[in-house]
């Protein structure tokens, strides 16, 4: 018998041996031996082993949990590990899944705007901005007496009213760069408030906020509004007696939150316009992420019942493989 036909029947022998191991199941201990025997094989199986050992030392305690899992082999649940962590595989279920829930309501996307611009024109008919002008006039710098650096710089508003006699208003302005889209958070603009009575046009002034100082600079105003957009939002007035405040607009919570959030970040905006959805259009909308999450969760499930709650026991912390969200 020459050196390679031994060799090949050595390796055969290996491959048997492993095959023999891997069939027993996952609540029996392997020996070290065979545990060796299968790592000359596949070094991978050192952290499957440690994950399988720590089920089975933590979890599989009683003869009942023993039973239930009684059935699974380590060479099944290696297989099973094997398919949830093929990307490509992963990767073309992903897709199929994004396909039907497109199918099932991504066509609701599509009736976001038509929501979006109803209460858009519900703000504009509500807007408290209806009964006042509101104007940037001056902007006044105070200087160090023994420099010429810049100590506070105020911002002089003239407001007009439209009609009766304002008694309190409390507004908030934005400066933003023309060509940047409009931040419509309110909580981003720069809140000024009167408390001082009156019936014409005023000019009041506020200091400007730290975070405008270098917009403002050494900029007259003219300067300042052909590069950039004033944007000023009364969010409380008070005529005649009578308090208004944005507040009262009785807006719904997922309108009010897609206002809010839709400029900080793409996932803010996707989520709160899918909550509006789901509020105003259809109430079992299911957004992408949780129908993804479910429909990829079903497919592990399906593909091993047994393996996926096999798998299912542990616990976050205890995670010590790569495995899928199981």
């Amino acid at each position: 018998m020459n050196k390679l036909s031994l060799l090949s029947i050595l390796i055969l022998m290996l491959l048997v041996s492993c095959e023999t191991h891997l069939s027993r199941s996952v609540i029996e201990p392997l020996t070290v031996e065979e545990i060796q025997s299968v790592l000359a094989e596949d070094p991978s199986f050192e952290e499957t082993y440690r994950t399988i050992k720590l089920i089975r030392d933590t979890y599989l305690t009683s003869e009942l949990e023993q039973a239930i899992f009684a059935d699974l082999t380590y060479k099944r649940l290696i297989d099973y590990l094997k398919l949830t962590s093929d990307t490509l595989k992963m990767a073309q279920v992903q897709d199929s899944i994004l396909i039907d829930w497109e199918y099932d309501y991504g066509f609701y996307l599509a009736k976001l705007d038509s929501v979006i611009n109803y209460w858009e024109g519900y703000k504009r008919s509500h807007s408290l901005n209806k009964y006042v002008e509101i104007e940037l006039e001056r902007i006044n710098r105070d200087y160090y007496p023994y420099s010429r650096e810049v100590r506070k710089t105020n911002l002089g508003f003239r407001i007009t009213p439209i009609s009766g006699k304002v008694e309190r208003i409390v507004f908030g302005y934005k400066i933003v760069e023309k060509g940047n889209e409009e931040a419509s958070s309110l909580s981003d603009y720069t809140r000024c408030q009167s408390s001082t009575s009156f019936s014409a046009p005023v000019l009041r002034y506020w200091e400007a906020s730290r975070a405008d100082l270098e917009i403002l600079s050494d900029k007259s105003v003219e300067a300042l509004l052909s590069d950039y957009t004033l944007y000023v939002n009364v969010e409380e007035i008070k005529i005649d007696g009578q308090t208004m405040s944005v507040n009262n607009l009785q807006m719904p919570e997922s309108v009010e939150n897609y206002y809010k959030y839709k400029d900080r970040s793409e996932f803010l905006r996707k989520k709160y316009a899918e909550d509006l959805i789901k509020e105003e259009v259809y109430s079992d909308y299911i957004s992408e992420s949780l129908y993804t999450l479910n429909a990829y969760d079903s497919y592990l499930k399906q593909r091993d019942p047994l393996a996926y709650r096999f798998l299912g026991l542990l616990k976050e912390e205890d995670m010590l493989y790569d495995l899928p969200n199981l």
